[in-house]
């Protein structure tokens, strides 16, 4: 049986993850590892922290070894889940949510697993979850939004969007998804006419409108125009907004502009087995490879599969 000062320092580090409070989590788990450092709950904690704390490495490490003590903890293989959904490998996340929901069903779970199913691709299996909870529970309408989204059903996702506003009119994000949303209903030319408008007045183009507008550019022959919004304006953008101006690039087959792109968010994207793939045939397409083994050979220390892709572009030339 816990001690009453365990069971008070595990509350207290709960609260401390849940409101991102990490340094002091840190600080109680030291403590718990006093008291109980082999306790199923201690050990849970310190994989929440390094997955919270983005210490992906370790706590990859930490959830094989708990997988393996603890297969029958739901919670354990909830965690695993999440840090497997956000290393993008959502395979193994789809096995291990799925597994913690049936030990212990939970809606929390099965949201996990809806968004899951949705980055993977099976877009039915995941409205078959999300949409039942969004109707029913009230839940996850921002996620059935963007699964609506992928399937093509924009009417579907602005009034999901708008299901986020009822809840939060504060909600940010939710009123940039449907202003991008609603562009992507006008024609392409439509579309560079208004954001041509915008930029000639002198006011700057909002990041949620700017993969549209350059997916309309290229489209519509205009891809000398699109090149030179990508390069006066890329040094401003962070990673997500690189990231889906990479991919737009890629699908558009401008492998020059996706090349770069994609390079700027390899540091922090070193599992997303898509994206060195897209990376890699954009080399090749644009006699870039020898440059990306450089790339590859600066990184692998921190990401050890790197060395089979470097011997196989290597191997290539």
């Amino acid at each position: 049986m816990t001690s009453p000062l365990y069971r008070t320092l595990a509350q207290l580090t709960r609260k401390a993850l849940a409101s991102g409070q990490l340094t002091e989590a840190q600080e109680l788990i030291v403590k718990l590892k006093d008291e109980d450092s082999l306790a199923l709950e201690t050990r849970g904690l310190e994989l929440e922290l390094a997955i919270k704390s983005g210490n992906l490495r370790d706590a990859g490490i930490l959830a094989t070894q708990l997988v393996q003590l603890f297969p029958a903890s739901s919670r354990i293989q909830f965690l695993t889940g999440r840090l497997e959904y956000q290393r993008k490998r959502y395979g193994k996340a789809e096995q291990h949510f799925t597994e913690s929901h049936h030990i212990f069903p939970s809606k929390h779970t099965q949201h996990w697993l809806g968004k899951t199913l949705t980055q993977a691709g099976k877009l039915d299996e995941a409205l078959a979850i999300l949409e039942p909870l969004a109707h029913e529970e009230n839940r996850g309408w921002s996620d059935l939004a963007w699964l609506y989204e992928r399937r093509g059903q924009w009417d579907k996702a602005l009034a999901a969007y708008e299901k986020v506003l009822a809840k939060n009119p504060e909600d940010a994000y939710a009123k940039n998804q449907i202003v991008r949303l609603r562009a992507k209903t006008l024609a392409p030319q439509d579309l560079i006419e208004e954001c041509n408008d915008l930029i000639e007045l002198g006011e700057p183009l909002p990041d949620h409108l700017l993969p549209d507008y350059l997916t309309a550019l290229f489209k519509t022959g205009h891809g000398d125009r699109a090149r030179a919004v990508i390069e006066t304006n890329q040094t401003g953008w962070d990673t997500r907004l690189t990231l889906k101006v990479a991919w737009l690039c890629y699908t558009s087959q401008v492998f020059d502009q996706a090349y770069p792109l994609f390079l700027r968010c390899l540091p922090s994207n070193l599992n997303n087995f898509k994206l060195l793939n897209a990376l890699e045939k954009a080399a090749t397409k644009t006699n870039r490879r020898n440059l990306l083994i450089e790339q590859y050979k600066n990184l692998a220390d921190q990401e050890k599969s790197l060395y089979g892709r470097i011997k196989k572009l290597e191997k290539d030339l």
